[in-house]
């Protein structure tokens, strides 16, 4: 099994459109592993939720739902997916 690092290694800048949903799926997740540790060491936690139509959706927990900072932790998660996902996609998060 491939780490976060390895399956980003091989990311091009395809349109979000044009990568199957599976590929696209591990992806994100290999995304959200990078910023699960620094979310945790904060008492929180991040959750995929989904990845289509050009969405992720993502959820945060324990004390990130309540955190002042919460939006600062989606805006480095955002600029993370910019980064290092095929364009397009858009971030959403659940409640």
């Amino acid at each position: 099994m491939e780490n976060a690092d390895q399956v980003l290694e091989k990311t091009d800048k395809r349109l979000a459109t044009e990568v199957p949903e599976g590929e696209l799926r591990a992806i994100v997740e290999a995304i959200v592993v990078k910023v699960r540790p620094g979310v945790e060491a904060h008492g929180g936690s991040v959750e995929l939720i989904g990845v289509s139509a050009g969405e992720v959706r993502i959820k945060l927990s324990g004390a990130c739902s309540s955190c002042v900072y919460s939006a600062g932790t989606l805006a480095a998660f955002a600029r993370l997916l910019k980064r290092e996902a095929p364009a397009g996609l858009k971030l959403v998060m659940i409640k």
